[in-house]
């Protein structure tokens, strides 16, 4: 049997995805994870995004493996619904930590620089 995943009873909405808090318990170990819950029809209606462009999203982010990039567990889907179990993250958004001082803006904007190379990277290898 795989694993089963507990969910909190009050999700965080958002416009096109439910987010819960998730527990999976396997003999005494117990681990949260992020369930993210996403409607197909939503996203396909709120941004032109077919099931097919989301599910090699899905699979692209379970290649990737870095300290800045969350990390997907695994995923699961039904006929309306695309189910993410994530790695929980702590803390807050970019957005929640603004005003930044010069030297945070700098540390913040090389991060995501040397997310976009490896994405690239990983683009590339895909491609060529």
């Amino acid at each position: 049997m795989g694993a089963v995943y507990v969910c909190t009873p009050k999700p965080h909405r958002v416009s096109i995805a439910s987010s819960f808090r998730g527990v999976n318990s396997k003999g005494k170990v117990v681990t949260t994870y992020a369930l993210k819950i996403m409607n197909y029809d939503k996203l396909s209606d709120k941004f032109g995004v077919s099931k097919a462009e989301i599910l090699n999203e899905i699979d692209m982010l379970k290649e990737l493996d870095h300290p800045f990039i969350v990390r997907l567990i695994e995923s699961f889907e039904d006929r309306q619904h695309i189910y993410l179990v994530m790695e929980r993250c702590f803390g807050k958004d970019l957005f929640s930590r603004a005003p930044y001082s010069e030297k945070s803006a700098a540390r913040v904007t090389s991060q995501i620089y040397l997310l976009l190379r490896l994405c690239i990277r990983i683009i590339l290898s895909i491609v060529i």
